[in-house]
């Protein structure tokens, strides 16, 4: 069978991202399920967008080098987001009752067993292109999602070969040329922080990165109002700049009852954060740093900070611009 393959977006376009990165990912699959598949006797077209091509002209790109190359078949790979967990596989409402929806619905089986996430089944699309202009059967796979913890853990351990091998089991079947999927590594989960702010004078319930566990389903901590005081509960510290004082002393501490030593800040608004996360077993669970934004009053989030670097660029040292903050979140990646 000839079998079009392609990862979805690319570096100009991205795709999702936050705990995993949807363009890394979905290429390092697409091309483990492209090797896998041509060594199980198959014809395999990568129709794949360059890299330099934003959107429609990756998408565009992608539905004509499939159309062009004759496939049977088209798989396009991404990855998930919007809080849920598990893998689905999306096709086109014309394939109901016949293959497209099969071979969705055991591809999503087979990677979601694959991972040992939940299966979210196939599921029809009439608005997606790949799906509307592809003159094949073609499918979307969402291999997982990008912003839950349990997802990122899932695909680290079992890596991007053992979920393609799944995908080519599912859609043509083993065979002797075919190579077995490697046993997952196992790689511990990236631990949790915890956090709360003070505003208005109170303190608000505290976050697991970025969840609410007050139940108001924010993903960050605040309430529109100026933040008086930061308490943060992981390995490392961190460090507020108020309007009343400047910069504060470090703090390594987390408790929201003791603003003197518990918590960073002096019941005025908070301006600017700075926080660095201490690795505390590097050989078990790999080098870890914190990210965390701050937007201020009425205004969006700026970009994120990794530790003490502004990955946007400008070269900061600390979240903020000088107003007066009014969200944080934070949440911890491996280096």
């Amino acid at each position: 069978m000839k079998i079009a393959v392609n990862g979805g977006h690319t570096p100009t376009s991205p795709g999702a991202g936050m705990y995993l990165d949807e363009v890394a990912c979905d290429r390092a699959i697409k091309d483990a399920l492209v090797a896998e598949l041509r060594a199980r006797g198959h014809e395999v077209a990568d129709c794949t967008a360059d890299d330099w091509m934003a959107y429609p002209l990756e998408l565009n790109t992608q539905v004509s080098r499939a159309n062009a190359s004759g496939a049977e078949l088209g798989i396009s790979i991404h990855l998930n987001a919007g809080g849920g967990t598990g893998t689905e596989v999306l096709y086109h409402p014309a394939g109901a009752g016949g293959w497209g929806q099969q071979v969705a619905q055991d591809v999503s089986a087979a990677v979601a067993s694959r991972l040992g996430l939940p299966n979210r089944g196939a599921k029809q699309r009439s608005d997606l292109w790949w799906l509307n202009g592809t003159s094949m059967t073609a499918v979307l796979v969402e291999v997982c999602f990008v912003d839950h913890r349990a997802d990122e853990a899932a695909y680290n351990a079992v890596g991007p070969a053992a979920i393609a091998c799944a995908i080519a089991d599912a859609v043509v079947g083993g065979s002797a040329g075919a190579t077995p999927a490697p046993e997952p590594a196992p790689v511990p989960a990236v631990p949790d922080i915890r956090y709360r702010v003070r505003a208005g004078g109170v303190w608000l319930p505290e976050m697991v990165d970025r969840t609410d566990t007050g139940g108001s389903g924010d993903t960050y901590a605040g309430n529109g109002q100026p933040i008086e005081y930061l308490a943060m509960d992981f390995p490392g510290w961190y460090q507020v700049c108020t309007e009343k004082s400047g910069w504060l002393p470090k703090v390594y501490a987390y408790n929201p009852d003791d603003l003197e030593n518990g918590c960073a800040g002096d019941g005025s608004p908070i301006k600017y954060v700075r926080c660095y996360y201490e690795t505390q077993d590097p050989d078990s669970t790999g080098w870890l740093r914190i990210r965390y934004a701050v937007a201020n009053v009425g205004c969006g989030f700026f970009a994120e900070m990794e530790d003490l670097t502004d990955l946007s660029g400008y070269g900061d040292d600390a979240a903020g611009n000088g107003g007066t903050i009014s969200a944080f979140y934070a949440y911890l990646v491996r280096a």
